[in-house]
C-alpha cells in the first residue's frame, strides 16, 4: 500500500511512552572533578578518624585548606597521601601546616 492510503496509528501519550523511564540518581553531591577528589579525601581522613576521639572532618574544611591547589596538584597530592606509610591524615596535614 502505498503511505498515502494506509491508516495511521492512534497516537500515544506521553506518560505512557516514559513510563519506565528513569534518571539514574547521582551517588555523589559533587558538581566536578575537583569536588570529587575531594570527597574522597574526606572520605579517607575520616576513615581513619573512627574510633578515635577526633570528630569526622566536614567537606568545607577540606576545600578551604586546598582552595590553593590546582587540580593536577590535588591529584598528585591525594596520590602522595595514599603512599604516604605514617598514614593519610598525617601526610595531609602535616603537608598543609602553615609555618609560625
Amino acid at each position: 500500500m502505498p503511505p498515502e492510503t494506509q491508516p495511521m496509528k492512534p497516537m500515544q501519550s506521553t506518560q505512557s511512552l516514559f513510563a519506565n523511564f528513569q534518571l539514574p540518581t547521582p551517588t555523589t553531591k559533587a558538581r566536578n572533578e575537583r569536588e570529587e577528589l575531594l570527597e574522597q579525601f574526606v572520605a579517607e581522613i575520616n576513615r581513619e578518624r573512627e574510633g578515635t576521639n577526633y570528630k569526622p572532618v566536614t567537606f568545607m574544611a577540606i576545600k578551604v585548606k586546598t582552595a590553593h591547589l590546582d587540580l593536577y596538584d590535588l591529584k598528585y597530592f591525594y596520590r602522595q597521601c595514599l603512599l604516604y606509610k605514617g598514614g593519610f591524615s598525617k601526610c595531609f596535614f602535616g603537608a598543609l601546616k602553615t609555618a609560625k
